[in-house]
């Protein structure tokens, strides 16, 4: 981790040492070394296949379920979707995702009351998983909508 100024690199250190997340281990400098040396070529590349999650998940939601609004997300592999049109308050959202949708997503609530009616879905992982999420959310929404 680099903490560019002295003050923030005090706090984390403070805050590190009360985790006891100040141990390395034989492999940390090595893996850190490598990675600021030779990994830009594996950062590009991981960053154009997140890209490429998110534009899925964007095109997915605007073609099978409009009723969730997947945001623009800058410089992270974490999408909100703004889930408000399917009428839920936040419990039975954070219950609907896991029961119906069967997929674990952070609830916005979680992030503070603004996060009402959103949810937080990580992008940072196979394209296979980000396919099967989707498809079970759209399962899970189309059950909502034949309700009504």
């Amino acid at each position: 981790m680099l903490v560019p100024r002295r003050e923030e690199y005090e706090k984390v250190e403070a805050l590190f040492t009360i985790l006891d997340l100040k141990r390395n281990n034989c492999f940390s400098q090595v893996a850190v070394e490598a990675a600021y040396s030779d990994g830009e070529a594996w950062l590009e590349s991981m960053i154009d296949y997140v890209k490429g999650n998110m534009d899925y998940v964007r095109k997915y939601c605007q073609e099978h379920i409009p009723q969730l609004i997947p945001n623009e997300p800058e410089g992270t592999y974490l999408i909100w979707m703004d889930c408000r049109e399917l009428g839920l308050n936040d419990e039975d959202l954070a219950n609907f995702m896991i029961n119906e949708a069967k997929i674990a997503l952070n609830p916005g609530t979680a992030f503070g009351e603004e996060g009402s009616g959103y949810v937080r879905l990580n992008l940072a992982c196979p394209r296979s998983a980000v396919i099967e999420a989707m498809q079970s959310l759209k399962e899970a929404v189309q059950t909502i909508i034949t309700k009504e």
